[in-house]
């Protein structure tokens, strides 16, 4: 018999699922926790990666500057001039002081960080009768490998002048450009037939060359600091880039007269009260030899409080970066060191050797006060330590 089918009762059917288009409330809330969550994090983890290919890039381009010496020397059979170079005299076009002068250890080096042109330009210039510092277009070309990529302070901070965050070395004392006394490896390029102290002496003619050779760096080529790290400074109170205006400042000062121009906001008191160029901040010229714009000294550790009178008189500019802790040096072997804050750089106060010897001028001739850092940044002073 075949079977019917009663038309008439219902066919029951299973009830469709109603579609659902995106997430509830509470599950978005969740979401966005987990992603929070996720990105708090990654992110410390990111901004590390970077900071480390910034320091990287850092230590590489300051590496580039110490080996640029060694290239520079095997050239000359000599080191460059930390200033008033005897070659640059003898050229005969251009004999005011200033002028031959205030070129300082960046522009010889051109050469040898692919920058032969540049140097050369330098050069044609100088023979035009213009001094580095005037208005050149030499002066104004930034000059990437000069910058640390971790600088803060990108543009000009004076007029148009191209920056630099690599210092020389200047030793463990306060010094001036046009001083005989740099106990750092770099020496100033003319020696008088009679003495000099100050900028008004130097003499224009009756002088002889002198140069440091790499058999002068008695303390080791790898021993002795070439170039260090320094934070471009800007006219602001805030540290670290800010520059203190002390009027207790001489040749003889120690590290402690900076710090105590740190008022009780914990920013510095006074900063320059000149305009232009004279204010002669730190890393504000890479071509010149005013000690505060392009040198440094290792009397002071990493990071610690700067400053300088009007004009950049007596600059006391310790080694500076924003890496954390502390700061990139070159040494004189083309070797690059991480120096941390805490380094041993002696009594931030002493101003006299154990002997009562004032540590300045010419007298100041035996081993460093300033301790291992001190050391570091003396040529030929016979310390014995180890170093960091």
């Amino acid at each position: 018999m075949r079977e019917t089918i009663d038309f008439s009762e219902p066919i029951l059917r299973a009830r469709p699922l109603r579609r659902r288009y995106g997430f509830t409330l509470v599950e978005l809330l969740a979401v966005i926790a987990i992603i929070g969550t996720l990105v708090g994090l990654l992110l410390p983890a990111v901004q590390a990666a970077r900071e480390a290919a910034r320091m990287s890039a850092c230590s590489n381009s300051i590496r580039q500057l110490g080996l640029a010496v060694l290239g520079y020397e095997e050239a000359k059979q000599r080191l460059p001039s930390y200033s008033l170079d005897y070659g640059l005299r003898m050229r005969g076009t251009n004999t005011g002081r200033d002028s031959w002068g205030s070129w300082g250890v960046m522009v010889h080096l051109l050469p040898f960080v692919e920058e032969a042109a540049l140097y050369q330009k330098c050069l044609d210039e100088f023979d035009l009768g213009q001094e580095f510092l005037s208005t050149t277009s030499v002066r104004n070309r930034q000059i990437g490998m000069l910058m640390c990529p971790s600088e803060i302070q990108r543009k000009p901070v004076i007029g148009s002048m191209g920056l630099t965050s690599y210092h020389v070395n200047s030793g463990d004392v306060v010094t001036s450009w046009q001083y005989v006394i740099v106990r750092g490896p770099f020496m100033p390029g003319i020696q008088p037939l009679s003495g000099y102290t100050s900028y008004s002496s130097i003499p224009t003619t009756n002088i002889q060359p002198r140069y440091t050779k790499i058999k002068d760096v008695t303390d080791g080529l790898s021993k002795t600091v070439a170039f260090g790290e320094v934070i471009v400074g800007r006219v602001t109170r805030s540290l670290p880039a800010g520059v203190a205006q002390s009027t207790n400042l001489s040749d003889s000062s120690s590290p402690s007269v900076c710090t105590g121009e740190i008022g009780s906001d914990g920013q510095y008191a006074a900063v320059y009260s000149n305009t232009g160029w004279d204010r002669q901040l730190p890393g504000s010229d890479w071509g010149d030899a005013r000690d505060s714009m392009t040198s440094f000294q290792t009397m002071a550790a990493p990071n610690s409080p700067r400053c300088a009178k009007d004009m950049g008189s007596y600059p006391i500019v310790p080694a500076s970066s924003y890496h954390s802790g502390g700061a990139y040096v070159s040494m004189c072997d083309g070797s690059t060191r991480f120096i941390v804050d805490t380094i041993d750089a002696g009594t931030p106060s002493d101003t006299t050797t154990s002997g009562g010897t004032t540590v300045a001028g010419a007298s100041y001739k035996g081993a460093t006060i300033r301790g291992v850092w001190g050391a570091m940044g003396t040529r030929a002073h016979g310390e014995v330590v180890v170093l960091p």
